[in-house]
């Protein structure tokens, strides 16, 4: 279970699919509870559709401006893997999350 994670308000649905047996949402233009920005969320769902058991962000970082920070939320809590300039674009976001969470899950 994950202690933490980006709870969305509002966002654009980019793509829905299945990794490692688990349905996954690929999300951009993110809203969210909470001052952090992400620009795509990666998010991957167990049993509850509702509730993340792994998510993937990108997120903005306040410095410097117009970076975005590579993160992972899992049961383990929040892990900030740093700026990574090939996650700027959603094909780009969505090829590194999803190695991820094949490797994690």
């Amino acid at each position: 279970m994950l202690v933490y994670y980006p709870v969305i308000i509002d966002s654009e649905l980019a793509h829905e699919g299945v990794v490692s047996g688990y349905n996954y949402q690929l999300h951009s233009n993110c809203r969210v509870q909470g001052s952090i920005e992400y620009q795509f969320l990666f998010m991957v769902f167990g049993e509850d559709p509702d509730v993340p058991i792994f998510v993937v962000s990108a997120e903005k970082a306040v410095f410097p401006a117009g970076e975005l920070f590579f993160c992972m939320f899992s049961p383990n809590g929040h892990h900030n893997m740093g700026l990574h300039k090939d996650i700027g674009d959603i094909q780009g976001f969505f090829q590194k999350a999803l190695r991820l969470a094949t490797m994690y899950l």
